[in-house]
């Protein structure tokens, strides 16, 4: 019987009522954040500048000075090697509004010294010279207080040195209309003197966490005795794009920063809150370029020690060369630094300066300045969800879902019915976040929609196909997605069996990986593998390729099967190079935990293998074989004959060459073959290699052309060159060649071919 139009209206109407309601409830305001924050992952414009560099106050520093919070007279050193090293600003993420102990200089006093004035030192005093340098301004943080708090360096229009930096700081902003519920402060505490009058700027730290506890948005600007108060990176934000301050205003949910040029419209709430665009956690974030505080505080050490020795006519000219190379180390460590703004903030392990942000549960508060920066530098705004605009969109499918109702004969078309609804709904949440970086009212919508397909779906099939019951019990016999998705799609591939496919194998192993587990305990040893693993693994399968199996801490995988795949050398030359960028990376995290310095030798080798289900009816696997796999197992380890970590063979490199720089290593043959092949190196992607590198490749080209021609002298001077100016291993490995062939050169039909005598 056809429904009835008003009863379903008035239920619909119900419907709506009560997702409403559930929205509006506390719990159901912290759900729709949730949501947000999962449909935030959507975004497409998610641009990261390379403009900022995270100086972090970590474990190392607080092991370094003992101190918690770390002395000011730290800050200070630090703060004269970054303006040093030519940044553009510095943000400091820390308050300084207790006047700093004095500190006594203990090396002085050990040398003798008995001057109180030299041994003991006014850290602050030290602090604001350090502030006052030539260089980049340090913008430094204020905060607001409780009208219950008793500030140390509180803001009365009575002090005069205050009102000095309430009037430098503070922004007199004419056109105030829409401010009105702007956040207010009544009391506020500053830097101590004389930190306030060096300062480059000054900006509030006041967070504004939701009501879970999560991060998502801060207020740009807060009220204070008749101007406004600028969020601490904020203070930056508005120097570095030239705004008229005075001209700032807030117009339809946008705060207007007006220049000289371009006209910067910031979405703001109406408490002048903008939501932050996360690009991820503390660990997923897209800016790696760190550096920790520890490493400045060295650097001047060393810089120091340096020329202690230059001034020493005892010291050996060897004892300066090494202070000069580890001096020249932390050097090219700090180069980068160069018109950044550094970020100075605590993400030692110990610090409570820490909070949950969307998608990080305990990120480092310091993350707030650089992802609030980087929102607005990048335009990369969050949209606060419309109302209005929802309620259109629920009105229109109510009316569509309703009309088309009344066609609906069974129950699978009803089913039809909500499901295309459910996908429209769907598709609107993500595009709206996809395509404009607007947030929707989630929650409304799915608790409405599900009210509504209660009310609708009548009849629910849940049948399941045996032969997909069946595949999925076997799932386990598989490591790779891609082929439980092909055996989906065609069940009987599950049998025992293979077929020769053109793939490109690649083997990868730890460099020494038995020496370093000796030194872990057990159960180090199984954390630091499954971290390493894992981190190959994501890169492996990112690129569509299939894992084979792992042995102990190698892993085997191939490209170009299950699934065709006509570019597989390139996949795979990407992932070998992603994985040795990945795990060079998690090598530096290795090593602050104390654990040794892992390297891994990767082999790649593209042709014909045997790729199938292989093992018995009880337990299968899809595997490959051939000689294509062994050469790919030999060449990872001949990697260690060159002292390089990821070679081709001459098949891979002619599959590849046009989009990756490639390093001709020899002409070898490996144990059980007769017919030589040519190696590669695999060095990088076409266009990513430094001048520098293209050099040292270039010379080596040199070199090996004389090693053919057997011109072993001129290839020496080549490959000594190369050794003593770029420690370049594969020269090395030359050189030792060269001067062997000297002393007994190889007989006259040599063709250029190394015999590789072990794997």
């Amino acid at each position: 019987m056809k429904k009835s139009w008003l009863m379903e209206t008035g239920i619909l109407a119900g419907c709506v009522l009560l997702a409403l309601f559930v929205t509006l409830t506390p719990m159901g305001h912290v759900l729709e954040m949730k949501l947000q924050d999962g449909l935030g992952t959507f975004s497409f414009k998610r641009d990261a500048t390379n403009l900022f560099v995270y100086v972090n106050i970590d474990d190392a520093t607080i092991d370094r000075v003992g101190v918690y919070p770390v002395p000011r007279l730290t800050i200070a050193r630090a703060i004269e090697v970054l303006k040093e090293y030519g940044v553009s600003a510095v943000i400091i993420d820390s308050e300084f509004i207790d006047p700093a102990p004095l500190w006594v200089d203990g090396e002085r006093y050990n040398q003798g010294e008995k001057n109180v004035e030299k041994v003991v030192v006014n850290q602050d005093t030290r602090f604001g010279e350090a502030l006052a340098l030539e260089g980049a301004p340090v913008y430094l943080a204020c905060r607001g207080v409780s009208e219950s708090d008793k500030p140390r360096t509180l803001w009365t229009e009575e002090n005069a040195e205050l009102q000095m930096v309430y009037e430098r700081f503070f922004l007199e902003i004419h056109n105030t209309n829409g401010m009105a519920d702007f956040f207010d402060e009544k009391r506020m505490e500053f830097p101590v003197f004389p930190l306030y009058v060096y300062a480059g700027g000054l900006g509030d730290t006041t967070s504004d966490e939701s009501a879970d506890g999560v991060l998502r948005q801060v207020a740009l600007l807060r009220h204070f005795h008749g101007r406004y108060v600028p969020q601490l990176s904020f203070a930056y934000v508005l120097d570095a794009l030239a705004v008229d301050k005075s001209a700032i205003y807030h117009e339809n949910g946008f705060l207007v920063l007006p220049t000289g040029g371009k006209t910067h419209r910031i979405p703001v709430n109406r408490y002048g809150e903008m939501l932050v665009h996360w690009l991820g956690g503390w660990k997923t974030q897209p800016w790696t370029n760190m550096v920790s505080l520890t490493t400045l505080l060295e650097y001047r050490e060393w810089q120091d020690y340096v020329q202690t020795l230059e001034n020493d006519p005892d010291v050996s000219l060897s004892d300066r060369r090494k202070a000069r190379e580890e001096l020249n180390r932390y050097e090219n460590l700090l180069k980068n630094l160069k018109d950044k703004v550094a970020v100075i903030g605590y993400t030692a392990s110990a610090t409570t300066d820490v909070g949950a942000i969307p998608g990080d549960p305990s990120a480092p508060r310091v993350m707030l300045q650089v992802h609030l920066m980087n929102t607005i530098m990048m335009e990369n705004f969050l949209y606060f969800a419309d109302w209005w605009w929802d309620g259109i969109l629920v009105f229109v499918l109510l009316v569509l879902l309703v009309f088309f109702s009344q066609f609906a004969r069974s129950a699978l078309q009803e089913v039809a019915i909500i499901g295309t609804s459910w996908g429209i709904l769907l598709g609107w949440m993500v595009i709206s976040m996809m395509l404009w970086n607007r947030h929707v009212h989630a929650l409304f919508f799915v608790v409405l929609w599900i009210l509504v397909s209660v009310f609708y779906v009548v009849y629910k099939f849940v049948v399941f196909d045996k032969q997909k019951q069946f595949i999925k019990q076997a799932f386990s016999y598989y490591l790779s997605p891609v082929v439980i998705k092909q055996l989906l799609e065609d069940p009987s591939q599950l049998q025992l069996g293979g077929e020769q496919r053109e793939i490109t194998a690649f083997f990868s192993d730890v460099e020494g990986f038995t020496s370093i587990s000796e030194k872990l305990s057990p159960t180090e040893v199984v954390s630091l593998l499954n971290e390493y693993l894992t981190a190959a693994t994501d890169v492996l399968l990112k690129y569509g390729g299939t894992v084979d199996k792992f042995e102990g801490d190698a892993i085997v995988a191939f490209f170009g099967a299950p699934v065709t795949q006509q570019d597989h050398a390139y996949r795979c030359a990407m992932a070998a190079l992603e994985i040795q960028l990945k795990l060079s990376l998690l090598a530096i995290e290795w090593v602050e935990r104390g654990y040794p310095l892992i390297k891994t030798r990767i082999g790649m080798n593209s042709g014909p293998a045997v790729v199938g289900n292989m093992g018995s009816s009880q337990r299968m696997n899809y595997t490959m074989m051939g000689d294509t796999v062994n050469l790919a197992s030999r060449l990872e380890g001949a990697n260690k004959f060159y002292g390089t970590y990821t070679m081709m063979s001459e098949s891979s490199y002619e599959m590849v060459k046009e989009h990756f720089v490639c390093r001709k290593l020899d002409l070898i043959r490996v144990k059980g073959k007769t017919q030589p092949i040519g190696v590669y190196e695999l060095v990088e992607r076409v266009g990513k290699v430094s001048a520098e590198k293209e050099d040292v490749l270039a010379r080596f080209q040199e070199g090996f052309h004389l090693y053919e021609k057997k011109q072993w002298g001129e290839a020496l001077r080549v490959f000594r060159y190369l050794w003593e100016t770029y420690q370049d291993p594969p020269s090395a490995t030359y050189l030792e060649r060269c001067e062997e062939f000297i002393k007994n050169p190889p007989p006259d039909d040599w063709n250029g071919v190394y015999v590789l005598k072990s794997k």
